[in-house]
C-alpha cells in the first residue's frame, strides 16, 4: 500500500450511488443464483403469496370454480403471477450487493491491521524501553482475537 494512504482515506464510503450499486448487481451472475445467493431463494419464497393471494381474493369475491379461464378474464393477474420472480431478482442484487460491502469492509480490516501492526512494529525513538514493542506486538495480537496477518507474521520472525 502506497505511504501515502491515510486510515481517513481507506474509511471514506465507496463513491458510487446506491442505485448505480444496485443496477450494477444485475449484471453479476450470482444475483440469479438461488444457489450460490440465498437471498434470491428468499425473495422468490417472499412474493409467493401475492399470485395465491391476488388469485384467490378474485376467485372468493367472484364466486367462481378454479381454472386457467380467470386468467384470460383478468390480465392483471399475470403480472402478479411474475412477482416471484421480481421478488427473487430484487432480493437477490441486494444480497450481491451486500456480499460486495461485506468484502470491502474485511479488506479494510485487513489493511486496518497490518498498518496497527506496522506501527507496532516501527523504530522506536532512542531512550525509549524496547521491551514496550513486545507488549504492543502482544496487544495487537489480542485485540484481534489471535489472528496475525501476514506482514505481523514476517515482522515477528525478524
Amino acid at each position: 500500500m502506497p505511504s501515502g494512504t491515510t486510515v481517513k482515506r481507506l474509511m471514506e464510503r465507496p463513491t458510487s450511488h446506491p442505485v448505480a450499486e444496485f443496477f450494477s448487481a444485475l449484471t453479476d451472475g450470482t444475483t440469479y443464483s438461488p444457489t450460490r445467493n440465498a437471498y434470491a431463494f428468499f425473495g422468490f419464497l417472499w412474493g409467493l403469496p401475492i399470485p395465491f393471494f391476488s388469485i384467490g381474493i378474485d376467485l372468493w369475491a367472484t364466486g367462481h370454480a378454479p381454472s386457467l379461464r380467470i386468467l384470460l378474464e383478468h390480465p392483471i393477474h399475470w403480472f402478479f403471477l411474475l412477482h416471484p420472480v421480481f421478488f427473487a431478482v430484487l432480493f437477490g442484487a441486494m444480497g450481491s450487493v451486500r456480499r460486495r460491502k461485506e468484502r470491502h469492509i474485511q479488506k479494510l480490516i485487513v489493511t486496518l491491521r497490518e498498518h496497527v501492526h506496522e506501527l507496532a512494529s516501527g523504530p522506536w525513538r532512542s531512550g525509549e524501553d524496547p521491551s514496550r514493542l513486545a507488549e504492543s506486538r502482544l496487544e495487537c495480537h489480542q485485540v484481534y482475537g489471535g489472528e496475525e496477518s501476514d506482514r505481523y507474521k514476517r515482522t515477528r520472525r525478524r
